[in-house]
């Protein structure tokens, strides 16, 4: 009899220790997500990733890939791929549980330093960067007809006005955005 007794104490205890079902989204949570699913498309991001970002943000713990899968229902490669794009934009980051094998994430609720990212990675380098392609066409410009050269400088110069307000507009949108959080994107 003590026997069965044991064995079923240790069987207990195995199933206590087995991963238990996903925890249901709670109203807030779902809300959270909402919001972000909502401003994704204005970032320009998949529903998938704004959803994990919502997931992550509204969490009190860090969430392994797993808690990610169960919680919302995805795909193991959607996750991950969802969490990858999280960490390469700065929405999210990896961290360590004392005693837990697997990697974490978290949300940065740094969301200005997110948009700047967005914007750097979303605009061509041509248009907010270095004007170099553009001295370049106005000295091709030089050796086209008198006729057409009047009207290919006035044009050069009308996107030579766009890349130097489009950089303007970056670096304004990185001190709005990133303002009083003591580091830039």
């Amino acid at each position: 009899m003590l026997r069965k007794e044991r064995q079923k104490e240790i069987t207990s205890s195995k199933k206590s220790m087995q991963r238990h079902p996903a925890e249901p989204l709670n109203q807030l949570t779902i809300e959270i997500i909402d919001f972000f699913v909502r401003l994704s498309p204005l970032l320009g991001q998949p529903r998938s990733v704004a959803v994990i970002y919502g997931l992550l943000f509204s969490s009190v713990r860090p969430l392994d890939l797993n808690e990610v899968i169960e919680r919302l229902r995805l795909s193991r490669g959607s996750a991950s791929q969802g969490l990858n794009a999280l960490l390469r934009l700065g929405a999210a980051r990896r961290t360590y549980l004392a005693g837990r094998r697997t990697i974490h994430y978290e949300a940065v609720a740094d969301l200005g330093c997110v948009i700047v990212r967005l914007l750097r990675e979303r605009i061509p380098p041509e248009l907010g960067g270095s004007p170099t392609w553009l001295k370049e066409a106005a000295r091709m410009a030089k050796r086209m007809p008198a006729g057409e050269q009047k009207l290919v400088n006035s044009r050069i110069r009308v996107l030579q006005n766009w890349q130097r307000n489009v950089r303007h507009l970056l670096q304004l949108a990185e001190k709005i955005l990133t303002a009083g959080n003591g580091h830039n994107a």
